[in-house]
Formats: structure tokens, sequence, C-alpha cells
């Protein structure tokens, strides 16, 4: 097993698993922050979710509602009264009825 090989191994519990690579081009900072999420189709109602961590690029937020891969959307951070244009690049089933969506910024 490659030293690359040994970064991407997860051991627990005696039982080993090999982590998808991580292709992440910038670190990402853990900021539990609440979200209103808007499809840019009008049709679509607004959403609320939870964003779990935040880089330049890209950002991990959680939602009720599952986004189809390439959906683009408008997100508003309420705490700081930013908001930013992104794509949806990543999604999977989270406990409880949830979903979590990977996101790559577009602008801010």
């Amino acid at each position: 097993m490659s030293v690359f090989e040994k970064a991407l191994t997860l051991d627990v519990l005696g039982v080993t698993a090999v982590l998808p690579e991580d292709r992440r081009y910038n670190t990402r900072d853990r900021l539990v922050r609440d979200i209103s999420i808007q499809s840019l189709d009008p049709s679509q109602p607004q959403l609320v979710g939870t964003v779990i961590d935040l880089s330049r690029d890209g950002l991990y937020f959680t939602v009720s509602s599952r986004f189809e891969v390439g959906t683009p959307l408008r997100l508003r951070f309420s705490s700081c009264r930013s908001e930013c244009l992104c794509e949806v690049v990543r999604v999977e089933s989270l406990p409880q009825g949830r979903f979590g969506v990977g996101a790559r910024i577009l602008s801010w």
C-alpha cells in the first residue's frame, strides 16, 4: 500500500475501508450556519438548510429536499447577509430524510 493509500484508509473497530479520493483544491473550514436556498427556477419554493463546511470554492450543506447534480442555486447566509451562486456537484442521502449537498461556488 502506498503512502497516498494509507492517507485515505480509515480503520474503525478493526474494519478497514478505503475512502474515496478527496478532490478539493482548498481546505474547508467547519462553519455551521443557516442558509436560505433558492433554485434559479422561480417556480421552486425557497428552502432552509444548514451549511456544514465552507472553502473559497465550495461548500457542503444539509437540506430536507433532494437536488439534482448540476442544479444552479442561490444561497443566502442570514447571519452575514452574503449570498452566492453555486452549482450542485454531489448529493448524498442522510439519516432522517435529509440530504447532504456539495456545491461549487460560481460567484459571490
